[in-house]
């Protein structure tokens, strides 16, 4: 059975801590998830913040750039993140990125 063509944002989004490598299985797979919506991965990186000691960010990437990553089949939760998951490890996927923003940073623009 045929998918339909993904039709990518220019930017995606993820919310993440600064220097998290990702759990096991982002690693090994390796997979990196992200969203089209920057409010969802503020969303991340304040769960990040409760969960980890590292500074919780928001990674931006333009997707042009990552037109040269397999793009990998969506999970149950796609449609509800607006994700994107990427065939790249989490580390490696920041190199990629315009850069990022701090939570609280990314909070001050939302309001």
């Amino acid at each position: 059975m045929e998918h339909e063509p993904v039709i990518l944002p220019k930017y995606v989004f993820r919310g993440t801590s600064y220097g998290y490598a990702g759990n096991e299985a982002s690693i090994l797979t390796p997979c990196t998830h992200t969203t089209r919506n920057p409010v969802k991965a503020t969303l991340f990186a304040m769960r990040c913040r409760i969960a980890f000691d590292e500074e919780p960010i928001v990674y931006i990437a333009k997707t042009e750039k990552l037109i040269s990553i397999r793009l990998i089949e969506p999970d149950v939760l796609s449609h509800l993140e607006e994700e994107y998951n990427w065939e790249i490890a989490p580390l490696d996927f920041r190199n990629y990125c315009e850069g990022y923003i701090t939570l609280e940073e990314m909070k001050n623009i939302l309001r």
